[in-house]
């Protein structure tokens, strides 16, 4: 949490930290495989 206070301006880390966080692990997954054109 400090490095989000010592980052944000105080607005933005009180929305940052209001975010919900998952309540159990998932693995991630690639969504997107990305292309050459961008």
């Amino acid at each position: 949490m400090e490095l989000i206070n010592s980052t944000f301006q105080a607005n933005t880390t009180q929305k940052i930290l209001q975010i919900p966080l998952a309540e159990s692990n998932y693995e991630d997954t690639q969504a997107w495989k990305g292309e050459l054109s961008g």
